[in-house]
């Protein structure tokens, strides 16, 4: 599945590397020196422990390599576009996303308000939200992360959905998606 994700902070990052390690091809878009850091990178995702956390890290530190750059390319047709911007900058590139050629197209920010703009810009059959049971940070250049364990869930799951007003198409392959 061709994958892009807008938004190389932590959450954006840990998609990347966690699709791209599931054999996806991967773009995160990325700006300033988080873009600057990933150029020189080559797009080399660098993954380590999370330490002082209560939450079971995934191991030793890994890598995987996905391609980068600092825009929606609106030639492309990816078949999934994740949002993973912080909230406050999401209305600032809602223009672009809408824009974009994406199948589907993700918001996932954590959000207590009407996402029905968001889906409005980007049409009602590609729109779907998004909440990630992961706590991450970026280390320098460097991502720890542990995703909640299985034990933890009935506490926090990452959740993928639409409105009340509409179910997506195709939410069982991105559920699934996600799972694996």
């Amino acid at each position: 599945m061709q994958i892009t994700i807008l938004g190389a902070g932590a959450i954006g990052t840990l998609l990347a590397y966690r699709f791209g390690r599931g054999g996806h091809d991967v773009t995160l878009i990325a700006r300033g020196a988080r873009l600057e850091a990933l150029s020189r990178a080559k797009g080399l995702v660098r993954v380590g422990p999370l330490s002082g956390s209560s939450v079971p890290s995934h191991g030793a530190e890994q890598t995987v390599t996905v391609s980068v750059a600092d825009t929606i390319d609106p030639s492309t047709r990816p078949d999934l576009l994740i949002v993973t911007v912080r909230r406050q900058h999401a209305d600032a590139i809602l223009s672009d996303v809408a824009a974009s050629g994406a199948l589907r197209v993700m918001f996932m920010f954590n959000i207590a308000d009407d996402l029905s703009r968001f889906r409005d810009a980007v049409g009602r059959e590609r729109f779907y939200w998004g909440f990630p049971a992961a706590v991450a940070r970026l280390d320098g250049e460097v991502l720890r992360f542990s995703v909640v364990p299985s034990i933890l869930r009935s506490l926090q799951i990452t959740t993928l959905g639409g409105l009340a007003d509409h179910a997506p198409r195709d939410l069982e392959l991105l559920l699934r998606l996600f799972r694996d």
